[in-house]
C-alpha cells in the first residue's frame, strides 16, 4: 500500500509541473486535493486489498503537487530574494505538522478506529481544498499565462481531468 502511494505521487512529478506552470498553484492543489480527498474515503471503507491500494494510490496522486504548488506560490507572490525565508517557513511547517499530528490521532483513536481517522481526513482534505480554491486569490504576476495545452483543452471541453486543473 505505501508503494502505491509512493509510486502514484512520483509518477506524477513531470506532469505536476507543467500543470504548476501552465495552470497555476491555486488550481492545481486545489483540484489535486480533491483526489487525496476520495483516496482517503476509499481507504477508509476499503474492504479488500485492491481497494485499499487504490485508495493509497489516490492519496498519494493527491498530495504530490503540496510542497511543489507551495513553492510555485512563493515564487509567484514573493521576491526572488525572500524566497529562502518563505521556502524554509514551508518546509518547517510541513516538518512541524508531520510531528504535530500525532497526538490528535492518538487522542481520535481513543474513541474512534482507523477507518473514522480516514473518513475525517477525507472531510479536512475536502474542506481544504474548497477552502484553498474559494478563498486563495490568484496570482498569475510571474506565472505564466493560462495558455497552452492544459487549458486550452479544458475550454474546449475535452477532458473533465483537465478542466477541472484548469478551469
Amino acid at each position: 500500500m505505501t508503494g502505491m502511494y509512493f509510486l502514484a505521487f512520483g509518477s506524477f512529478q513531470l506532469p505536476l509541473g507543467l500543470l504548476l506552470d501552465r495552470c497555476g498553484p491555486r488550481r492545481v492543489e486545489a483540484a489535486l486535493l480533491l483526489f487525496a480527498a476520495a483516496g482517503a474515503a476509499v481507504f477508509a471503507v476499503a474492504e479488500t486489498a485492491g481497494a485499499l491500494i487504490g485508495g493509497r494510490a489516490l492519496v498519494g496522486l493527491g498530495v504530490s503537487a503540496c510542497l511543489m504548488a507551495a513553492l510555485k506560490a512563493n515564487a509567484q507572490w514573493y521576491p526572488a530574494e525572500r524566497l529562502p525565508l518563505f521556502n524554509g517557513v514551508v518546509l518547517s511547517a510541513g516538518g512541524l505538522g508531520a510531528v504535530a499530528a500525532t497526538a490528535p490521532v492518538q487522542a481520535a483513536l481513543s474513541f474512534t478506529d482507523w477507518r473514522g481517522i480516514y473518513a475525517g481526513l477525507a472531510a479536512l482534505t475536502l474542506l481544504a481544498a474548497l477552502v484553498l480554491f474559494t478563498v486563495v486569490p490568484e496570482r498569475r504576476g510571474r506565472a505564466m499565462p493560462a495558455t497552452g495545452w492544459c487549458c486550452n483543452c479544458a475550454r474546449s471541453g475535452a477532458s473533465s481531468l483537465t478542466a477541472a486543473f484548469c478551469g
